[in-house]
């Protein structure tokens, strides 16, 4: 949906080294990150507020 499966971790599956090394990648990319969310955040709220909407019409 946001695109953010590179930081993504399954609990049974994680490691202190890649953890440590996730939020590495995630602090450097901080700024692009920062921008992606700012422009995908409000089509996310849009789409999850369409249904209540159509309710409310109903």
């Amino acid at each position: 949906m946001l695109g953010l499966h590179d930081y993504v971790v399954d609990i049974s599956d994680i490691e202190p080294e890649s953890f440590i090394q996730m939020i590495h990648h995630c602090w450097l990319n901080r700024q692009e990150l920062r921008a992606k969310l700012a422009k995908e955040i409000p089509l996310v709220v849009e789409e999850a507020e369409l249904p209540a909407q159509i309710l409310k019409v109903l």
